[in-house]
């Protein structure tokens, strides 16, 4: 009657032993089966069961609760079947579950219920005396108990609260536990530096899922300086109990510490302390500074150290060991460092050392140093002279730099850590600038630094300066000695100047600038440049030169005017001189006469390093007396018509003898023979004769050339030497045309539709030509309209010599408007402005006609096409429906009748007024109300329909209607449907319907179906619709398989097939094989969020179908064996919009749109004889198929917890579910087969309950 087991131990197996305790020897006549199950006693006492009287008494009761997850026992039922006829029974065990739940727990006990399942052989056993056993789960946990940390430190600010905390871990208590905790004094007193409410021991209460305890605590502050101070807390009275706290490597005593907050700052009084070597000894004071005044502890001693650094060593000052101390105790706050300076005899310079504040022994966490450094100045009292030897230095130029020596004349350096730093600073002097050797100054403004030691008494300076490459007199500059400010003192600078003499060493070369010269006489002069060659001269700087003339073949005086010794001075401003001698003019033809200059020095001695080269030149003078031939006028206007041209030929200057040119014409665009006679005639000027003549016959014909050219030109004879051509040597002639060519629109009138993409209009020319002829093309508005209906054109059209006609292209607008039938524009000729061989014919205008092609499709838009009965009034609106992006246009109207005709609904049903829609371009939807009745009659699903009629329209555009609609009313008196537009379909499909009576306002009928791996399932099957979904395993080896694809084919509203398929890997989306974060086109719709996709596509029922495709990873429970949880990836698919399309849609989704579900609570017993509580008897009508019915429970789920409730009908693949009754078959939710819905590929939409399908996807 009493079996135990401890968790965690016989493998979580509790064994169980069922035995004949009479008749042990009977034979079996046939099969035995018995059956145990686990019960809670919450379960056995709600079933009735009762219990052996020599029952043990109840312990805490075990749970199995799998909605909160705490779960004791498997309360799954056991089966045992002894077989073969004739063997003597036997023990039997049973093995129950036992689950280790690592919470700390009283010993818990559940009911072993035993039952015989054989009808037949019941009566013959008799269970009265043990049909019940306690089994017993003994708790293993064990709770762990300790402080946080080993060690706290709080600060000694205020009156503040503190508190340590005790952790207990390990597990999850639902026991009470008392614990002692006690504080202990150290070096903190209670009461003075911490205060404990009440006893210093304090019993605490572990309650139920308590982890944590605090010890309070309050720390108190003073205004003494102290050191840090200490208690301590421990556990005590640890309970020992079953299960026990644990202390083993837990912290069980810890140390609170008050760190103390009076902040305090040490520093030296003075940073800064000049002595001299000879001062003996002082004092340097270190105190605490602040606060002023400060109380410190009287029994608080601590030690300050400082460290000792600088120039000056030990020889020179003490203390001076690295590290020292000072001694604060007895309450002082100021001590002092006893400095003795060394006095020696030795030149050291300033020395400098400091002393540094860098620790405190003990430490205080508020203690600062400030200042913690005071810096000490010996000053020495020995003097040294140092200066220039010698002091005067004289260097070329060229040698860029001059060395100077800088040695100690006086005294020595006998410290090794003594160092004078001298300054060597240039100073300019005569003709001596700065500068920064780009061209500019002498020397660099440069300060040169040079140090003298122990080993450096002596140092040679190269003093930089600048070779300039400029002539110029010697110069001179300073250097003068000056010591860095942080020099020693005792350092004497003497002699502290030394003077630089730099001697010049550049060439100069003047000359003149060109060997030779030439000049025309009729010039008037000839200019000859003397220049500086190379070199340069620099400022102040001059040097003369000697300019004279002499004769050759020119004569002084005659040819030229004589130049002699005239003066040219060359300085640094002046480089380049022009001389200008005059040339004499004569009308002497004569030949090239010649003659020289040269340059000599104006002083003696010639300067030095100055040269004259080249110091001669040579000036020719070239006769200017010429005679000239040339056309006057050089060009000519001749008329086609008028014969001849006459050309005029005039000489200029005079000569004695006759002269002769040669008039050649050549052709341009005139052609020698047709246009013109070609001519080539010599043409000679006695002496006295200034013009002459020559005529050139021009041709007419009947062509239209345009204007042409012809040239006539002017050469010499052989021979001719006394005359020269003059500037107008060639003379043109254009030949004026007299003919002309006509156009116009061949034909006159065109005829175009909308649709077309242009119309073409054809230009006919008249006439020859052999030149391009233009004509000017261009469009006016009529009815139609520039940029609203055509492209405008102003175009100017050329027409090669032989080209009789030309097309010019319109384009024509189709702007997706419903318009007037007819609409005109007009094409036009003129001619251009500058066009002479152009005339425009009788057809000057051409009339265009446009075809409009635009029609509209009047039906309904944004409407219910699903309503409930009670709805009252339906407002349908219709408007223009297609093509995409078609309107009517202005002054267009088109009138349409909607009329309500009879279905399975009845004018009983709803009114049948006729009502007339008027459209336009300001109205494009318009709206009827149809009244729907509300009757007390419980009748099925009904429709009506509405049919539109074209009436009539304005200017006649081309107009359809859609066909019939149908409104289907959805009866409200007994039959349950759908109450909202959410269906969820993933290995759990969950179902909206409304259930009359319950408090909930929403339940879902709930099946599942897992499908099989790698397969594809329909989910929606509907007119221009189809869902589909991809199956795979969530984890190898587990019998849950869930979607991770969905395929959707639908039909755009350009009637054109779109397929979109989404994936779990990635949650990617693609439309017509393309990957796309957003698609929007012809009323589909995709976008991609992060971890869903949003897909809204039309339907042949004008409602919008709108889904979500959500990419989820969630833990799923094995339903194999609970204990095992998987992180599964998987795709729910969600409908949210567009359900009640049609009652004869299909699919393992779709099927059950709009269709009667009728709903019976039901608590009785079941099949199996098992009283069932929260069961319900569902009805499924599909119209297309025969009546489902089933029991389903309430709220218990196989796959996860909804937070809707849930009639549950089926344990996987649409069923089985229990049987409605003994007589009737085991009907699944879903209709036939889960198997029935397998489609071989993804976009498939053939299988056994599909629908005909409207769309372009299966044409």
């Amino acid at each position: 009657l009493d079996y135990r087991v401890k968790e965690g131990t016989n493998n979580n197996q509790l064994c169980v032993v069922v035995k004949t305790v009479e008749n042990q020897n009977v034979i079996l006549a046939s099969e035995l089966q018995l059956k145990i199950t686990p019960l809670t006693f919450q379960q056995q006492e709600a079933l009735g069961i009762p219990l052996p009287p020599d029952f043990p008494p109840k312990p805490v009761a075990a749970s199995v609760n799998y909605i909160t997850g705490r779960v004791d026992f498997n309360d799954s039922a056991h089966y045992r079947t002894l077989l073969v006829t004739g063997l003597s029974l036997t023990d039997i065990n049973f093995n129950i579950q036992i689950f280790d739940d690592q919470i700390d727990e009283a010993d818990e006990g559940f009911v072993i219920l035993l039952e015989v399942v054989d009808p037949a052989v019941a009566p013959f056993v008799d269970l009265s005396t043990r049909n019940a056993t306690l089994g017993r789960i003994d708790d293993n946990d064990v709770l762990r108990i300790g402080f946080e940390q080993a060690r706290y430190e709080f600060p000694e600010a205020g009156e503040i609260r503190a508190a340590v905390i005790i952790k207990v871990d390990g597990t999850v208590t639902e026991q009470t536990y008392m614990i002692d905790v006690s504080a202990s004094d150290g070096t903190a007193i209670n009461g003075l530096d911490y205060i404990i409410g009440g006893e210093a021991t304090q019993r605490f209460t572990i309650r139920p899922g308590q982890q944590n305890i605090s010890f309070p605590f309050e720390i108190v502050e003073d205004s003494i300086l102290e050191q840090v101070e200490c208690f301590t807390i421990s556990l005590e009275n640890i309970p020992e109990v079953e299960p026990r706290f644990e202390t083993q490597g837990t912290i069980t005593t810890t140390t609170v510490c008050i760190l103390d907050r009076t902040a305090f700052v040490i520093g030296f009084r003075e940073t800064l302390t000049n002595v001299e070597e000879n001062v003996g000894s002082f004092d340097i004071s270190v105190a605490i500074l602040s606060p002023d005044p400060v109380t410190v502890d009287p029994e608080l001693t601590f030690r300050v150290f400082y460290s000792a650094s600088g120039t000056a060593g030990a020889a020179d000052y003490s203390p001076s060991s690295g590290f020292n101390l000072l001694t604060f105790s007895n309450g002082i706050n100021e001590t002092f460092i006893t400095v003795t300076i060394t006095d020696d005899d030795l030149f050291e310079g300033t020395e400098t050392f400091s002393y540094s504040l860098f620790g405190v022994s003990p430490a205080f966490s508020l203690l600062t140093f400030a200042p913690n450094v005071t810096t000490v100045n010996i000053m020495d009292n020995d003097d040294i002279t140092i200066g220039f030897v010698p002091v005067n230095y004289t260097v070329n130029e060229g040698a860029g730099e001059v060395l100077v020596n800088v040695s100690v004349l006086d005294g020595s350096i006998v410290n090794s850590d003594t160092e004078i730093e001298v300054l060597l600073t240039p100073r300019e002097g005569t003709g001596v600038e700065f500068g920064s050797g780009d061209g500019t100054g002498d020397i660099f403004p440069q300060t040169y630094t040079v140090v003298f030691n122990q080993s450096a008494t002596s140092h040679i300076v190269a003093i930089k300066f600048f070779d300039d490459m400029v002539y110029e007199n010697p110069e001179f500059f300073f250097i003068d000695l000056s010591l860095t400010a942080n020099s020693q003192n005792g350092v004497n600078l003497s002699p502290s100047t030394a003077a630089v003499t730099i001697n010049d060493d550049d060439p100069v070369v003047i000359g003149f600038a060109s060997t030779s010269y030439s000049v025309l006489e009729s010039t008037g002069s000839a200019v000859v440049t003397v220049s500086v060659l190379s070199g340069t001269l620099g400022p102040g700087t001059q040097v003369g030169v000697l300019f004279s003339t002499m004769g050759g073949t020119a004569t002084s005086d005659t040819d030229f005017s004589s130049v002699s010794g005239r003066q040219l001075t060359f300085s640094s401003s002046v480089t380049s001189i022009d001389v200008s001698v005059n040339i004499l003019q004569d009308d002497i033809q004569e030949q090239l006469e010649q003659f020289s200059a040269g340059l000599t020095f104006s002083q003696s001695p010639p300067p030095m390093r100055v040269t004259l080269s080249p110091d001669a030149t040579l000036i020719n003078i070239t006769d200017t007396d010429v005679v000239f031939v040339e056309f006057q006028p050089d060009s000519y206007s001749v008329g086609e018509g008028d014969g001849a041209v006459i050309l005029t030929l005039v000489k200029k200057g005079q000569t004695d003898l006759p002269v002769s040119v040669v008039v050649t014409t050549e052709d341009d665009s005139a052609e020698a023979g047709s246009d013109y006679d070609s001519v080539e005639e010599t043409v000679t000027f006695q002496p006295g004769e200034m013009t002459k003549t020559v005529s050139v016959t021009i041709r007419e014909d009947t062509v239209y050339e345009g204007e042409e050219m012809f040239s006539a030109g002017l050469s010499l004879p052989t021979g001719e030497t006394n005359v020269e051509i003059g500037d107008n040597d060639v003379s043109n002639t254009t030949i004026t045309d007299n003919d002309v060519v006509s156009f116009e629109f061949v034909p006159a009138v065109y005829s175009v539709t909308e649709g077309q993409t242009a119309v073409v209009l054809t230009v006919v020319k008249t006439g020859q030509s052999v030149v391009p002829v233009t004509v000017s093309f261009s469009t006016d508005d009529g009815s139609a309209k520039a940029g609203l209906d055509y492209t405008p054109i102003t175009r100017v059209l050329t027409f090669a010599p032989n080209q009789v006609s030309q097309d010019v292209s319109v384009n024509i607008v189709d702007d997706a408007k419903v318009e007037l039938d007819k609409e005109f524009f007009l094409a036009s000729l003129s001619v251009p402005a500058g066009e002479s061989g152009a005339s425009i014919g009788a057809q000057d205008t051409a009339n265009v006609t446009i075809l409009d092609n635009d029609g509209i499709i009047i039906g309904p838009v944004n409407m219910t096409l699903s309503v409930p009965e009670d709805v009252g009034t339906l407002t349908l609106c219709f408007g223009i429906v297609g093509p995409p992006n078609v309107a009517i246009a202005e002054g267009v109207e088109v009138r349409v009748t909607e009329s309500p005709e009879e279905g399975t609904a009845d004018t009983n049903d709803f009114d049948e007024d006729q009502k007339e829609l008027v459209f336009d371009s300001n109205k494009e939807i318009d709206c009827v109300d149809v009244t729907v009745t509300d009757d007390s009659l419980a009748e099925d699903t009904e429709t009506f329909t509405i049919v539109l009629n074209f009436v009539s329209t304005v200017n006649g555009p081309n107009v359809t209607v859609s066909g019939p609609l149908a409104i289907t009313i959805i009866d409200n008196d007994g039959a349950i449907t759908f109450v909202n537009d959410t269906i969820i379909g993933d290995p759990l499909f969950t179902v909206p319907i409304l259930v009359p009576g319950f408090e909930e306002e929403e339940v879902s009928l709930c099946y599942e179906i897992h499908g099989d791996t790698g397969s594809y399932y329909n989910l929606i099957s509907d007119s221009c619709t189809s869902v589909n979904a991809h199956y795979t395993a969530i984890q190898a080896g587990v019998r849950v398989n869930v979607i991770d694809a969905v395929y959707v084919s639908a039909t755009d509203s350009a009637d054109q097939c779109v397929k979109i398929q989404v994936n779990l890997e990635g949650c990617l989306a693609s439309v017509n094989n393309v990957t796309v974060n957003r698609y929007a086109l012809n009323d589909v719709s995709v976008r991609k969020f992060t971890n869903r996709v949003r897909i809204s596509v039309p339907n042949c029922a004008s409602t919008k179908l709108v889904m979500y495709v959500m990419c989820q990873e969630r833990p799923v429970v094995d339903p194999d064996d609970i204990n095992v949880v998987i992180n599964a990836k998987l795709i729910k698919y969600v409908v949210t919009r567009g359900l009640n399309l049609s009652p004869g849609s299909h699919g393992l989704i779709a099927q059950f749109w709009g269709i009667k579900i009728d709903v019976v609570p039901y608590n009785g017993t079941d099949d199996d004889g098992v009283n069932v509580q929260n069961h319900y008897i569902v009805t499924v009508g599909h119209p297309d198929a025969p009546e489902r019915k089933f029991i389903g429970s309430m709220y218990f789920l196989t796959w996860e917890f909804e937070e809707t409730p849930c009639i549950y009908a089926g344990n996987g693949q649409g069923g089985p579910l229990a049987e409605f009754s003994t007589t009737s078959t085991n009907d699944p939710v879903i209709q036939g087969e889960y198997t029935d819905y397998s489609v071989s590929r993804p976009f498939e939409d053939d299988f056994m309950y599909a629908i005909e399908d409207e769309g372009s996807c299966n044409p």
